[in-house]
């Protein structure tokens, strides 16, 4: 029991640090990225998230094959790579990005988020539970049984969560481009609620496959060749990552493009607190399906192998028969979990307050408002959709192209005059909030030659 409490002790620790690294990471891509570039707003936190995750894959390759030499040699490598990080941080970030507030901040004020952020939190909440209904506790343990699963060893498990991490990684760093860009499902067109829905949807295919391979068929069962489990299984864990790092991707630019500029950290901490709990309830609810929800089963042992059974020995005529869990049945029920997380994450996200501009598929609208005009051309919609708060404005839409005189119904020079007093009017309304809610030219700077 202390070795328990050592690690998750441990992991609590790690965990805090960890979130808030992520916290100031997406914090300060905020801060120093003008309103108006949502499309470098939504590159940088994609490639920022997506490289994270990738170098905690390579971790989890570094980690199972130091721990496989000595576990203290392990935990020296990672104390000598966080040491490493930290001269970045110190000398690298000015001091100007993070003001302290002067009043404390209660409890209560916490959970007083605008309605955005608290519905995109509770769909992150489901969204990531989906993921750890199946992947933190029982993809290891099946890929470790020698019975049901396919008998690997700790270093070849931890390798294979370590590619599929860095995958997913990688796969989140490039969506905008490859992907989204392509869909006009990112900026300069617009990425709102119903690309989010849109995209969890699509991620139902892939633990609903398993699923029904797990619950549905043998393949699974011995006398099944193990190579057959490991092409079955890996390819639908090959698309569940590929599709998960665009949703994931999707959900990183949104709370930051929805997060208020003087309540950046405040929106995206809790933010991650929604993410930790899905993860928790995920882990905690996936250990009591694979453990307890599948049916008895019985197998004969091989001679001279009963302490290979997870559960009770009998002697029988024919030879020793091992009696347990149908572990099998149980990881089929946590990808049946999996699939109404994944519903929940795409259904929360239509109380959002973001569906101008509907849903783009290449250059068609699949449903919402018309087909945005002139945006292929340069006509200034990137920042159209900025959300500030609880509501969308579409001040830049109007703002950003100064008014002909024809469509200001006045001719000639008098509307040319009204037409350039109006964009005035309009450069100076939009630079108001942005010098109140970015930093300083300083910090700009200061980051920009980091």
């Amino acid at each position: 029991w202390k070795g328990m409490l050592y690690v998750i002790i441990a992991q609590m620790w790690a965990g805090i640090a960890k979130d808030l690294t992520k916290l100031g990471g997406k914090t300060v891509t905020k801060l120093v990225t003008p309103d108006e570039k949502q499309s470098k707003l939504f590159k940088l936190v994609s490639f920022i998230t997506g490289f994270k995750n990738s170098l905690k894959g390579f971790g989890y390759f570094l980690g199972s094959a130091l721990v496989a030499v000595n576990y203290y040699l392990a935990l020296g490598v990672l104390v000598a790579i966080v040491a490493l990080a930290m001269p970045w941080a110190i000398f690298g970030l000015s001091k100007e990005l993070g003001q302290t507030r002067k009043e404390n901040i209660s409890l209560a004020t916490i959970f007083k988020q605008s309605p955005n952020i608290n519905w995109l939190s509770a769909a992150r909440f489901f969204l990531f539970g989906s993921r750890d209904l199946w992947f933190e506790v029982p993809l290891p343990y099946f890929l470790r049984d020698a019975y049901f699963g396919l008998g690997l060893s700790r270093t070849a498990v931890g390798t294979y969560l370590a590619v599929f991490i860095i995958v997913y990684g990688q796969v989140q760093s490039w969506s905008p481009q490859l992907l989204l860009g392509p869909l006009k499902q990112g900026p300069p067109f617009t990425t709102n609620k119903f690309v989010g829905a849109l995209w969890a949807a699509i991620l139902l295919v892939c633990p609903l496959y398993l699923a029904i391979l797990m619950l549905g068929t043998d393949v699974f069962y011995p006398p099944s060749d193990d190579s057959v489990k490991l092409g079955t299984m890996t390819a639908g864990i090959v698309m569940f990552c590929l599709i998960f790092a665009v949703n994931s991707s999707v959900h990183s630019y949104l709370i930051v493009r929805y997060s208020e500029g003087n309540k950046v950290s405040m929106n995206v901490g809790f933010y991650y607190m929604a993410n930790a709990m899905g993860r928790l309830t995920g882990t905690i609810v996936s250990g009591a399906l694979y453990s307890f929800s599948g049916s008895a089963y019985e197998y004969l042992l091989p001679s001279g192998v009963a302490n290979t059974c997870d559960g009770t020995v009998s002697a029988t005529p024919q030879g020793d028969v091992c009696t347990t869990v149908d572990y099998v049945q149980g990881f089929g029920y946590c990808f049946v979990a999996s699939c109404a997380f994944v519903v929940m994450a795409s259904a929360l996200m239509f109380p959002v307050k973001d569906d101008e501009g509907g849903l783009r598929c290449g250059g068609a609208i699949c449903c919402g408002a018309p087909a945005l005009k002139d945006v292929e051309a340069g006509g200034g919609v990137e920042s159209k959709y900025i959300v500030t708060g609880d509501e969308s404005t579409d001040l830049v839409d109007k703002l950003t192209t100064p008014p002909t005189a024809e469509e200001s119904g006045i001719a000639g020079i008098a509307g040319m005059e009204a037409a350039a007093q109006l964009t005035e009017t309009s450069d100076a309304t939009t630079e108001a909030p942005a010098q109140m809610e970015s930093p300083s030219k300083a910090t700009l700077e200061a980051v920009g030659s980091f």
